[in-house]
């Protein structure tokens, strides 16, 4: 199916996983990584992300698990300078689908407020290091360094937007948060995500 979407969507590469229990049972990389070098794709380069709303929720959740932050109250009870429409969201609306970007910024700038750090690094303490997801990062400089699948247009022109809150990641970094995920948390017998999260 997905390499019939390549074709279709004349898609120039994915990377997919598959996993069961707490193992990846199957990776691949099909098609290529940029159309300039026709690198081909496997599991391990960085695609950057839509969103990183998912890992915002988490973050959320475990400071609400904390009592540092009510998912119910609303954003303009925690931020200035918001819109009104913004400013009456809580912060589980901003970050349930379908918002919008504007929406997960705000989303980020109020976890961003409650610990005093950027929502980047304290999704690295909370969520990517304790996953051991060791490639996943907001830094372009630093996605550069590793393989880095090169975004296109529909019309397969290059695409190179590394500037705002982009975040990359691999599908082998993402498998650690889909694992921990179904399994209340644990990666092995290690708990490395707090149930509040789950």
């Amino acid at each position: 199916i997905a390499s019939s979407e390549l074709t279709r969507q004349k898609i120039p590469g994915f990377s997919a996983v598959v996993v069961k229990n707490d193992q990846i049972v199957w990776s691949t990389g099909q098609g290529v990584a940029s159309m300039e070098a026709k690198t081909p794709v496997t599991p391990e380069p960085l695609f950057r992300l839509g969103s990183a709303r998912v890992f915002l929720a988490a973050a959320a959740f475990e400071l609400s698990g904390q009592g540092r932050l009510r998912l119910e109250t609303p954003a303009g009870d925690y931020l200035f300078g918001l819109d009104e429409k913004e400013a009456r969201l809580s912060t589980r609306n901003l970050l349930s689908p379908p918002s919008e970007m504007a929406e997960e910024a705000v989303a980020s700038r109020l976890i961003e407020t409650i610990r005093a750090k950027p929502a980047s690094a304290q999704l690295d303490e909370m969520i990517f290091t304790p996953l051991g997801m060791a490639h996943t990062t907001f830094s372009p400089s630093l996605a550069m360094t590793y393989p880095l699948a090169i975004g296109h247009t529909a019309d397969r022109k290059i695409s190179r937007p590394m500037e705002g809150n982009t975040l990359f990641s691999s599908v082998n970094d993402l498998a650690q948060f889909l694992m921990a995920y179904l399994h209340e948390g644990k990666l092995g017998d290690r708990q490395v995500l707090s149930p509040a999260v789950i």
